[in-house]
């Protein structure tokens, strides 16, 4: 079985995926290893290929250290979204998870999907430290990977990786890199200054309890901002 190895990086999360465990992470801070995991599906051919990801939370070297909430992953074919830029929550779990950093509805209806070749649930990530886990995917079915987790200083914030390639088109397993995550708005919350909101989950008086808002939107649009 190969083993590649993938890393997602953000100012306040990094998942890595490198091919190879050659990477010396011997300064970094304490790690949280999750238990690994592997796709629920048999595989569509016998040669198969191990992904460790790594997770880092770097939110410890800025001014709002927040925790990244337990979290999902997914492999699955390329017509599968967690969620859809643009567009209302459907009410498949995105919600829960951007709100309340509740993983569990969104992963059921994950579970549904006929694209979706493997999925499971992730650790918390506190600030300064990171957790690794694995997934196997077949070259033959080239899977792609999604994963998600709640910024726990917000409203409705989710860090987010969808649709990352894991093959190239010969079905060999891509070089190893470090990708940057999207911050994403669910919209489905109002969103009060980050760390300080009554209705965010440090704070709230029960979960889900805070006035909507609107569609999903990245961050990065000019349209949207986090309140200072």
């Amino acid at each position: 079985m190969n083993r590649t190895l993938i890393n997602l990086s953000t100012l306040l999360l990094v998942a890595g995926l490198f091919a190879g465990c050659g990477k010396d992470r011997s300064n970094r801070a304490a790690t949280t290893t999750a238990a690994p995991v592997a796709s629920s599906a048999a595989p569509v051919q016998s040669e198969s290929v191990t992904f460790e990801i790594v997770i880092e939370n770097l939110s410890d070297q800025t001014s709002l250290p927040s925790p990244l909430s337990p979290g999902l992953w997914a492999l699955h074919s390329d017509a599968t979204q967690l969620f859809q830029g643009g567009a209302p929550d459907t009410g498949a779990g995105l919600e829960a998870l951007a709100e309340d950093g509740d993983p569990t509805n969104l992963l059921a209806s994950l579970g549904l999907d006929p694209q979706v070749l493997g999925s499971g649930r992730l650790d918390p990530t506190p600030p300064g430290t990171t957790q690794t886990f694995q997934v196997v995917a077949s070259r033959a079915a080239r899977s792609r990977l999604s994963l998600a987790a709640m910024l726990v200083a917000s409203n409705d914030s989710v860090y987010a990786s969808q649709g990352v390639e894991l093959f190239d088109a010969a079905g060999q397993p891509l070089a190893s890199r470090v990708l940057t995550p999207g911050l994403y708005d669910a919209g489905t919350e109002a969103n009060e200054p980050l760390g300080r909101g009554r209705h965010q989950p440090a704070r709230q008086a029960a979960p889900n309890s805070g006035p909507r808002e609107g569609v999903v939107t990245p961050f990065s649009a000019g349209t949207r901002v986090l309140p200072r």
